[in-house]
């Protein structure tokens, strides 16, 4: 299972990634919020990290499917 700290360093790189790659998506990442299970006076688990990566991935790779960016394909992107 993934430390928390591992989990913020995926979530980093996938922003990297898409900033890097389709800059014009940076001005989406804000308006996709963290879901959490938790009540407002507790902390973001890791589970809600994973998920919110997961979103953050499937969120690019969809955008460049649809783009035609064939070299982007997501089999080939899994390790960006």
């Amino acid at each position: 299972m993934k430390t928390e700290s591992e989990c913020n360093g995926e979530i980093l790189k996938t922003t990297e990634t898409i900033e890097e790659i389709f800059p014009e998506l940076v001005k989406y990442i804000n308006e996709m919020p963290i879901n959490t299970n938790a009540k407002p006076d507790e902390e973001i688990n890791k589970s809600s990290l994973e998920s919110y990566n997961d979103s953050l991935d499937a969120f690019w790779k969809r955008y460049a499917m649809n783009h035609n960016t064939p070299h982007l394909s997501p089999t080939k992107t899994t390790n960006l």
